[in-house]
């Protein structure tokens, strides 16, 4: 495409501003859905697949009237101030179905009134842990220390390196790799740490309504061939207020809802890929139609068929490159900054995919959306390019 061409084509777009303007943005609009939804639908996939690692244990116990219908509880992160009876972890130790089992504590520190930021704390045995400690040693290999915190990775820690708690300051030990939920926003601890938070508290007037030895969630680890069902009717005969969920369970409705979101994205992406073909080709046949005897001219004065065809294709690639562009950095700064809010508000595991695969994501939404202008006026151009120069301009005369 020579210099002379693409001056004529983008000559011939500034003429008509407005639809020039409006195939752009219906472009623009395009990009973004691509490169939004593509980043978004492989976020999930990565956030699903992480969290689905992170989490090592097969069942989980946690107080009736917990929400982990709704998002699950240790994915996350819920810390109402729902107990499990105190005998329940020494049962299902020994029990014979069960290989392990570890308890965790959960709480809210109380906010601004108290200490510097308002945050999720999840407490967990040392001793027993087999879920986040396995997390954890991918960061610190040599184990918390006594009175050390580990935090999730989006809490901003500080030239101090340590969190404020009641006045104390407790050191961060290690910051967690991301995993796509609200643990990101989370502080872990061991429960000799949690008995100094809580201690920290007290001195400061604040009292919890539980002492150290309630339990909020209990993980379980079973044996080879173990039976649930029978697992969970002895629990129930033994205990009252005690729920029960597999694995199978918590991640049942996060699935659901990931893959919804998914078809969504996808769909709204094919949508507006008819919707920019559409449009093209009746802008540019419409177009083509008008400006006949202008090519007509072309042609008498020396322009090539080959020519005319490529000062069609010329405007279309000009819209859809100038669309793609515009697309791709809006889509950019709808997504990113809102990474956060989306784990806050649908509650699903979020997590960037690995840079190539984002790089990827961006290929696309710049190549497809610039692909289409010129495969909608394909047609137009060759039927251009087939124009009888003569017959249009004695029509033209008559």
């Amino acid at each position: 495409m020579n210099l002379n061409t693409t001056k004529i084509a983008f000559l011939n777009s500034w003429r008509s501003p407005f639809r020039s303007i409006g195939l752009l943005v219906l472009i623009a609009v395009f990009s973004t859905v691509i490169l939004a939804g593509g980043l978004f639908s492989l976020s999930l996939d990565q956030g699903l697949s992480v969290v689905g690692s992170r989490l090592g244990a097969d069942v989980i116990l946690i107080p009736s009237g917990s929400d982990i219908e709704k998002n699950g509880l240790f994915l996350q992160g819920d810390t109402k101030q729902n107990f499990l009876p105190q005998d329940l972890l020494k049962f299902v130790q020994s029990h014979s179905g069960v290989d392990q089992a570890t308890p965790q504590h959960y709480f809210t520190t109380l906010g601004t009134s108290c200490c510097e930021k308002k945050v999720s704390v999840i407490g967990f045995d040392p001793k027993s842990d087999f879920v986040i400690l396995p997390w954890i040693r991918q960061v610190l290999t040599k184990g918390v220390p006594a009175g050390s915190l580990v935090v999730g990775s989006d809490l901003q820690i500080g030239s101090k390196n340590s969190i404020r708690f009641f006045d104390q300051e407790f050191p961060v030990a290690a910051q967690l790799e991301p995993v796509g939920n609200k643990l990101d926003q989370a502080v872990f601890a061991t429960t000799e740490t949690v008995a100094q938070i809580r201690a920290a508290a007290e001195k400061k007037g604040y009292h919890f309504v539980s002492d150290e030895s309630e339990v909020s969630a209990i993980l379980l680890k079973l044996k080879k061939g173990a039976d649930v069902n029978q697992l969970s009717q002895d629990i129930h005969f033994e205990f009252d207020g005690v729920q029960i969920f597999e694995r199978k369970d918590m991640f049942g409705t996060i699935e659901k809802t990931v893959h919804l979101f998914q078809r969504v994205s996808w769909i709204l992406a094919g949508f507006f890929l008819v919707i920019a073909i559409v449009a093209l080709s009746v802008s540019f046949s419409v177009s083509a139609n008008a400006r006949k005897k202008e090519f007509a001219v072309i042609r008498v004065v020396g322009g090539t068929r080959k020519k005319l065809r490529r000062i069609v294709i010329a405007e279309a690639a000009l819209v859809s490159s100038v669309g793609a562009l515009v697309g791709t950095l809006f889509g950019s700064l709808v997504f990113f900054p809102f990474r956060v809010w989306i784990v806050d508000v649908f509650e699903v595991p979020f997590l960037l995919p690995p840079i190539l695969t984002i790089v990827g994501v961006y290929v696309v939404a710049l190549i497809v959306p610039f692909a289409v202008g010129p495969l909608a006026a394909s047609r137009v151009a060759f039927r251009v390019g087939n124009l009888d120069a003569y017959q249009v301009l004695r029509e033209g005369e008559r």
